[in-house]
């Protein structure tokens, strides 16, 4: 937060748009990664394929990635509290690199395990560091829509990648994965580093440049000691004092709060959706469109929804955007159970595929709330010297559970059908329509001090 001399909030925010745009940047081209799922799963699949895998090898490929997720984490939680949050999301980028380039090389399924291992590793330093940077460097009035927008670089990714999929080759598709990846390299070394983390290696004078430029017109010297205050009360703090510290009630309290709501995150169907989602078309008899034409236009949704949150989000609360989200996506699994149901007590076909289509489409309300909310909820809730904790935290959690969502798909359909399987994340997203009202705290249009306070 940057105060002027009456202690006014300043509403000169456009540097941290810029620094939002980069991010944004480094999200698209991380939601290629999922994009790239639906289409070539069901081409390595198939007769056709030019890399004949099994089903148990392609749920390996979806799954894998968020395996790696957690190990990204750790690194990325390293990463930042060695560098700092903005040079862990430019290392971010590296690792994508070489992942593409195993795609174009790929003969065999080991190169596309490596290449999904290697794109999760980018992923987990990503969701551990990015909340981290937004909540050091905005001011609290547009915190929570710079978080929306950088989620919805994800589903921006994710749909161009559902594009390109289904018209060019996966070499092809890795070439122009490339781009994003390098541009990114070369335009985000030019921002500054986050004041907090020069604060913490004692470079004052660059701290002040920092704010200066992230708060431009603001009282850099009143923000300068805000920070140094932080942070000094932070440091001086011993190993010993920071574990008791993670075991004060507030604390433990944030961090439970953090898993549940990556827990719900990730077992809503998010990656099972986006990952099987023509399979899933397909399974469910859809003829009045092409599967993956489908898939193209349901996956545009969240990117209009996304630019609404960024709106919303600020505007009326995260409780409020949770709970709207968390309903849509409740309705949309109970739906989809029900077209399967009828399918297999034989209803026609041709009169149920609006059930389809209204389900996939429907399911997207996530990203009114569910899928941003975690991220920004994590920048907020934790002091300085316990966020790379909590981004640790949240990071592995979020990617375990993305694994389990991912890899048990296949499986568990196989064993008790499509129906009971969206029932179960039906019934699981009920629960957090009841967590959203009765157990999440809001803070709309609080400071990072303010949000600890009422903690």
């Amino acid at each position: 937060m940057i105060l002027n001399t009456k202690g006014k909030l300043l509403s000169n925010t456009w540097p941290q748009w810029i620094a939002a745009i980069e991010v944004f940047m480094l999200a698209a081209s991380t939601g290629f990664m999922f994009g790239w799922g639906s289409p070539y799963l069901v081409l390595l699949t198939s007769d056709e394929s030019p890399l004949p895998i099994t089903n148990v090898e392609a749920s390996w490929i979806a799954a894998v990635l968020n395996l790696a997720r957690a190990f990204g984490a750790i690194i990325g939680s390293v990463f930042m509290a060695l560098y700092g949050s903005k040079t862990t999301l430019f290392i971010a980028a590296v690792p994508p690199i070489f992942g593409w380039i195993c795609v174009i090389v790929a003969n065999s399924v080991w190169w596309l395990y490596a290449a999904r291992s290697l794109l999760g590793l980018s992923i987990g330093m990503i969701f551990a560091s990015f909340p981290m940077y937004l909540g050091e460097i905005s001011d609290p009035s547009i915190r929570g829509a710079l978080v929306g927008f950088i989620m919805n670089g994800f589903t921006t990714g994710t749909v161009i990648g559902n594009i390109m999929g289904s018209y060019v080759t996966m070499a092809v598709f890795a070439y122009i994965s490339l781009v994003p990846s390098v541009l990114y390299l070369i335009s985000f070394i030019l921002i500054p580093q986050s004041p907090h983390y020069l604060v913490r290696i004692s470079k004052l004078e660059q701290a002040k440049k920092s704010i200066e430029w992230y708060h431009p017109n603001g009282n850099s010297e009143i923000e300068l000691e805000a920070i140094v205050n932080f942070i000094k009360k932070s440091d001086k703090q011993s190993f010993t004092q920071r574990l008791k510290e993670m075991n004060q009630r507030k604390n433990r309290k944030s961090f439970f709060m953090i898993i549940i709501l990556f827990f719900y995150m990730q077992l809503c169907g998010l990656n099972s959706i986006l990952c099987y989602m023509e399979i899933i078309l397909i399974d469910g008899k859809l003829t009045v469109i092409e599967p993956s034409t489908l898939v193209i236009i349901v996956n545009t949704t969240p990117v209009f929804l996304g630019l609404l949150t960024i709106y919303t989000l600020d505007k009326f609360g995260k409780k409020i955007a949770l709970c709207v989200s968390s309903s849509g996506a409740t309705l949309s699994m109970g739906l989809l159970g029900v077209h399967f149901m009828l399918l297999k007590l034989g209803y026609n076909s041709d009169n149920l595929q609006w059930l389809l289509i209204l389900s996939m489409f429907l399911f997207h309300s996530i990203h009114l709330g569910v899928v941003q909310v975690p991220s920004a909820i994590l920048g907020e809730v934790f002091p300085a010297n316990l966020k790379p904790v909590a981004g640790l935290i949240a990071s592995i959690s979020s990617a375990l559970f993305a694994f389990v969502a991912t890899k048990m798909y296949l499986p568990i359909v196989d064993l008790i059908g499509h129906e009971y399987l969206f029932w179960i994340f039906s019934g699981i997203m009920l629960t957090c329509v009841a967590y959203s009202i009765f157990k999440l705290p809001e803070t709309k249009g609080k400071t990072l001090q303010e949000i600890q306070d009422m903690l």
